[in-house]
């Protein structure tokens, strides 16, 4: 054998063994992208499951704020209903016993003047 054939054996081996490390490089970036693949399926999945899970939290929040949203308004209606009942009560209560005080004020003090001598008058 010359040297130019042991250059060109050397060079087919070594030609070789690059075609092999390629190959095995191409056969595990192939498992990567497999188990990528499986990954992304299964964060996909999940990731639907979450989303489907927080619209069903919003619905119900939704849900809750509606219920508190008409008790805030029938306690406004309460506190309308009993704003008016107490100005209703003021109005009817109040006046009269006002002039009820004023009347029994009035009738002890004619009562009083009726009772004494005439000639104690002030």
């Amino acid at each position: 054998m010359s040297a130019s054939d042991l250059v060109l054996v050397v060079a087919v081996i070594a030609l070789v063994v690059a075609a092999c490390a390629v190959l095995l490089l191409v056969a595990r970036l192939l498992r990567s992208v497999r188990a990528l693949e499986v990954a992304s399926g299964e964060l996909r999945a999940r990731s639907d499951e979450l989303t489907q899970s927080l619209d069903r939290t919003a619905a119900s929040a939704q849900a809750d704020l509606d219920r508190v949203d008409s008790l805030l308004d029938a306690a406004e209606s309460v506190q309308h209903v009993v704003d008016g009942v107490g100005q209703l009560t003021r109005d009817s209560v109040a006046t009269p016993l006002i002039k009820a005080r004023a009347f029994v004020a009035g009738t002890s003090q004619a009562a009083r003047r009726i009772g004494r001598p005439k000639g104690a008058r002030g």
